[in-house]
């Protein structure tokens, strides 16, 4: 499964590897943003968009974000990835607290965390007004 690379702080406040930092949303907002930004397509677009440093990894500043296209949703469509976020979350906190011995529901939390993440890209794909062919050709 992929390592989420942006996070929720418990002052409320999104930060993207310490680089770029979000604060004063709901939670709700937050949970919204953390979908976008770590989608498959999102990552895509951001390869384009934001500069990278010379090591290779994306230089996540303002001047960059700012550039980003965040969809605009329906109501319904929020509180549709909001609750995959949390399912996310919910799932990635279970797996860390396994013991190591506890293959079985190692495996079984993986799977549900792949299918999860797939559904959450699907979802954001269809948000961009792409369909599931659109993101065969982005690779």
């Amino acid at each position: 499964h992929r390592d989420l690379h942006l996070s929720i702080r418990r002052q409320r406040q999104m930060c993207i590897r310490d680089r770029f930092m979000i604060s004063g949303l709901s939670l709700d907002d937050y949970h919204y943003l953390l979908g976008i930004f770590n989608s498959t397509l999102f990552t895509h677009i951001s390869a384009h968009v934001v500069c990278r440093a010379l090591s290779g990894s994306l230089r996540w500043k303002t001047q960059y974000m700012e550039k980003m296209p965040i969809p605009n949703a329906t109501n319904d469509q929020r509180t549709k990835l909001i609750e995959l976020v949390k399912t996310q979350l919910i799932l990635h906190a279970d797996y860390a607290k396994l013991h190591s011995t506890d293959s079985n529901r190692r495996v079984e939390l993986d799977e549900y965390i792949t299918r999860t993440d797939k559904a959450i890209d699907l979802f954001v794909t269809h948000l961009y007004g792409l369909a599931e062919k659109d993101m065969v050709l982005l690779g």
